[in-house]
C-alpha cells in the first residue's frame, strides 16, 4: 500500500482509503487509474497526451473528457486548484503530483495491514538500506501490475478518428453533403439555448450559422444541387407545441453569410410524434415513424415529396414501443427497422421497398435506439453496450461482429455513412443532476457528470434515494444531507435499467421500477453489500404493456398506470396478493398524498378531472369527491403533496413544473425545466432530475 498525504492508495484491491483505514473513498475506474498514473510519477510533469495515451490508449476521447476527469479527482480528493495539495496545474503543460508518496507504514491501533502483508524486512529498523530497496521493489511491482491489468491497449483493429468540431457546447445531428467536405451540423451553447444550424467547409476550415426562416430541430438530408454555392436541405422543426417537415436552398458561397432561401414547408407533424426520419434519395420519399396518438405504438409512414402524399407503410405490426428508428440502404432498396416489444428489448428487421417482405435480423437483449445499414447494404453498424461505448459492425444476423470505434465518451445518435467505409459520429456529455426547488439550497447535493435521476424522498426524516451509472452500472444510492454522505446502497452485478422509485409512507419499502417489471423489497436490505442482484422473490409484477407511472394507493395497494393500445390505464397492485392485479375502471392514475396517509386522489380518464378518496374504504365502497380541478390535457408526471397538486407540461418555451393548490387558494406557480427526467416531493420540498449541461463533439473516422 502507498500513502500520499491523507490517504491510503491501495492498488492490490483497487480501493481508495482514508489514512485511519475506515472507510473507502468511492472512485470510478477511470479516476483510479488516473490516481495511480499520478502516484507512479510523483513530482513529474504529465502532459495532456501522456493522459490520452495511458488511460485512453487506442480510444477516442475530447479534450473535455481530460478536464472533468482531473476536475472530478481533485474533488473525490478534496483538492483545490487555486491551492493544490495533490494535482498542480502547470499552465499550457499538464499537471504535476506534488504529495510526497510513501510505503504505508501502520501503526499498532491501525488494522489496515496484516503483519503478513509487508516482507519482515520492513518491519525491522536495523538496516534502513533493506527498508528502502524493499519498498522500492514493492513499489515497482504495484506499478507493474496496475500497467499490466488495468491500463489499456492499443488495439490495431479499431479506427482512428479525427475530431471536426472542438467548442464549447454541443454539436449534433451532423450531416456531410456528398462533395465530402461541407459538414453540416445542429449547435446548442447550452441545454436552455435554442438550437441552431452551421456548417463548416472541412478543406478552407470556414465554419458559419445559417440563418435560417424557422427554428430547427434535426437534419433529414443535404441534398446536392451541383453548384459550390447552394445545397438544399431537408429539416426538422419540433417545438413543444408545433412540428414541420421543411427543406429551403441554403446558400454557402466562401466569405459571405449563409442564408436559407426558398424555404418550403414539406407536411405539418403536430398531429403526430415524430421519433425518426430518413429521405430515399432515388424515390424523393421520406420515410418516418411517430406515434398516431401520441401513445405507442409507433408505425412508419412514408411522404412522397413530388405528390405531397402520406401512407402507412405495409410493415409488420408494431407492438409495445413499436417501430422507433429506421435507416435506408445504401442501395436503396431496404428499410432497417429498430422495433421493440413490450419486453424492453430491441429486434432489426430488414423490409424490402419493393416486395415489402421482411427478413429478421439481430435482437438485443435490450433497448437499442442506434443502428445503420453498412457501406455494402449488407452488414451493419450499430452501438454496442451502453457501457463500452463502441460502435461495432457485424452481419445482420449479429455474426462476425468487429469493432470500430472505441470512445471514453458518450456516443451520440445517428452514425453516418462516408466514402470509403468511413463513418460520422458525434459525442456527447450529459449532466443530468439533482437540484433542489422551493427554498432548500442547491449546494447540499453531490453531483456527477452522469445521470442522477429516479429521486425518491423518505417521508420521517430528509434523507433520499436516486439512481445512478456513477459507478459504471447502474446502482441505488442514498443521500444523508446533514452528514453530507452519498453511498451506494445497491451492489447490483447486473445492469438493470431503474426507470422509477417510490418509497412506502412508512419508510419501510421500495417499489422499484425496472423495464416493465415492478420489484418490492425492504428498505433495510439496502445495505451497499447484501443487494447483489433483484430477485424473483421481489417480482411483485410483471406488465404485458409498457407503464408510465407509479405511485402508492394505500397502504396495501400500489397504483400502476400501464399504456394498453395507446390508452393509460390504472391497475392496483395487491401487495398482500403477490402483486395480483385489478383493473380500476375510469381511472387511468392514482396519487398518493403522503402528508395525508388516509387521503388518495384518483385521474378520470378523458376528464382528467382529480377526485379524492379515503383510502380505508374500498375503492367501490368509497365515497368519491371531486375537487373540480382538471389537469391539461397533455399533462404527465403528476404528484400530490398536502393538498397541492405538481405536474408537468410542455410548452412553446419548453418544459414546466406547474404547482396548484386543488381547492385553488394560491396561486398558479410555474417553474422552467432543462430536459425534464424526473422529481419527487414531500412536505413541499422538490427534488428535481433535468440537465445541467450539456458538450459534445462531431468526428469522423479516416
Amino acid at each position: 500500500m502507498i500513502q500520499f498525504g491523507e490517504f491510503i492508495f491501495d492498488a492490490k484491491q483497487a480501493r481508495l482509503l482514508t489514512l485511519n483505514g475506515q472507510s473507502d473513498v468511492t472512485l470510478e475506474p477511470k479516476l483510479f487509474e488516473l490516481l495511480a498514473l499520478f502516484i507512479a510519477k510523483p513530482n513529474e510533469i504529465l502532459t495532456r497526451d501522456d493522459l490520452l495515451n495511458h488511460l485512453w490508449a487506442g480510444s477516442l476521447v475530447t479534450d473535455n473528457a481530460i478536464n472533468k476527469l482531473i476536475g472530478n479527482l481533485r474533488k473525490a480528493l478534496g483538492d483545490n486548484a487555486k491551492s493544490p495539495r495533490y494535482i498542480q496545474t502547470v499552465p499550457k503543460r499538464g499537471y504535476r503530483f506534488v504529495c510526497d508518496v510513501s510505503l504505508y507504514q501502520p501503526t499498532q491501533n491501525q488494522n489496515v495491514l496484516s503483519n503478513s502483508t509487508l516482507p519482515s524486512v520492513i518491519a525491522s529498523h536495523t538496516d534502513r538500506r533493506l527498508f528502502v530497496s524493499a519498498s522500492v521493489v514493492l513499489f515497482v511491482v504495484i506499478i507493474v501490475i496496475l500497467w499490466s491489468t488495468i491500463w489499456p491497449k492499443n488495439e490495431a483493429s479499431l479506427r482512428a478518428a479525427m475530431p471536426l468540431t472542438r467548442v464549447p457546447g454541443i454539436e449534433q445531428y451532423h450531416y456531410m453533403h456528398a462533395n465530402n467536405r461541407q459538414l453540416f451540423f445542429i449547435k446548442q451553447n447550452d441545454d436552455r439555448s435554442q438550437s441552431q444550424l452551421w456548417f463548416k467547409d472541412t478543406e478552407s476550415l470556414l465554419t458559419q450559422r445559417v440563418k435560417l426562416d424557422t427554428s430547427i430541430s434535426e437534419i433529414i438530408s443535404v441534398i446536392d444541387t451541383n453548384t459550390a454555392d447552394n445545397a438544399k436541405i431537408i429539416y426538422l422543426d419540433k417545438t413543444q407545441s408545433q412540428c414541420g417537415v421543411y427543406q429551403a436552398n441554403v446558400s454557402i458561397a466562401p466569405n459571405k453569410s449563409a442564408f436559407s432561401k426558398q424555404t418550403e414547408q414539406l407536411f405539418d407533424c403536430s398531429d403526430k410524434r415524430i421519433k425518426d426520419l430518413d429521405y430515399h434519395h432515388q424515390h424523393n420519399v421520406i420515410y418516418y415513424t411517430a406515434q398516431p396518438k401520441n401513445f405507442w405504438p409507433n408505425q412508419i409512414y412514408s411522404f412522397d415529396i413530388k405528390t405531397k402524399t402520406h401512407q402507412i407503410l405495409p410493415q409488420p405490426e408494431p407492438k409495445g414501443w413499436g417501430h422507433h428508428h429506421i435507416d435506408i440502404s445504401p442501395n436503396g432498396e431496404k428499410l432497417l427497422i429498430m422495433s421493440t416489444d413490450n419486453d424492453h428489448k430491441t429486434q432489426l428487421l430488414a423490409l424490402n421497398l419493393t416486395t415489402h417482405k421482411t427478413e429478421v435480423g439481430i435482437k438485443f437483449n435490450r433497448p437499442a435506439y442506434e443502428a445503420i445499414w453498412h457501406h455494402d447494404s449488407s452488414k451493419l453498424y450499430y452501438f454496442s453496450d451502453a457501457n463500452t461505448q463502441q460502435i461495432v459492425q457485424s452481419d445482420f444476423n449479429g455474426n462476425n461482429i468487429e469493432r470500430v470505434v472505441d470512445s471514453n465518451e458518450a456516443l451520440s445518435y445517428r452514425i453516418k455513412r462516408l466514402p470509403n467505409n468511413n463513418l460520422l459520429f458525434a459525442t456527447s456529455l450529459n449532466a443530468v443532476n439533482l437540484r433542489w426547488l422551493g427554498g432548500v439550497k442547491e449546494s447540499a447535493l453531490y453531483n456527477s457528470t452522469v445521470a442522477d435521476f429516479a429521486p425518491a424522498l423518505l417521508h420521517f426524516n430528509n434523507h433520499y434515494l436516486f439512481a445512478s451509472k456513477r459507478s459504471g452500472s447502474m446502482q441505488i444510492y442514498r443521500v444523508n444531507p446533514d452528514s453530507q454522505m452519498v453511498e451506494p446502497v445497491s451492489n447490483f452485478n447486473a445492469n438493470y435499467s431503474i426507470n422509477s422509485m417510490a418509497i412506502s409512507t412508512d419508510d419501510q419499502h421500495l417499489a422499484l421500477g425496472v423495464n416493465n417489471q415492478v420489484y418490492y423489497l425492504p428498505l433495510d436490505l439496502l445495505s451497499g453489500e447484501t443487494l447483489t442482484s433483484l430477485s424473483h422473490s421481489f417480482l411483485l409484477h410483471e406488465s404485458e404493456h409498457p407503464f408510465i407511472a407509479m405511485d402508492w394507493h394505500s397502504d396495501g395497494q400500489l397504483g400502476l398506470t400501464i399504456v394498453k393500445n395507446g390508452i393509460p390505464e390504472l391497475q392496483l397492485l395487491d401487495l398482500n396478493k403477490e402483486g395480483k392485479s385489478k383493473r380500476a375502471e375510469r381511472w387511468t392514475y392514482s396519487l398518493h398524498d403522503s402528508e395525508n396517509p388516509h387521503l388518495n386522489y384518483l385521474i378520470e380518464h378523458n376528464s382528467n378531472l382529480i377526485y379524492r378518496v379515503d383510502t380505508n374504504l374500498a375503492l367501490h365502497e368509497a365515497q368519491l369527491t371531486s375537487t373540480e380541478f382538471a389537469l391539461p390535457t397533455e399533462f404527465y408526471h403528476a404528484k400530490i403533496d398536502n393538498g397541492i397538486v405538481y405536474f408537468v407540461t410542455t410548452e412553446e418555451s419548453g418544459e414546466y413544473l406547474n404547482i396548484r393548490s386543488l381547492d385553488n387558494t394560491q396561486p398558479v406557480n410555474k417553474l422552467r425545466l432543462h430536459q425534464f427526467k424526473s422529481f419527487d416531493v414531500s412536505k413541499g420540498k422538490i427534488l428535481l432530475s433535468d440537465m445541467a449541461s450539456r458538450e459534445g463533439d462531431i468526428y469522423r473516422t479516416l
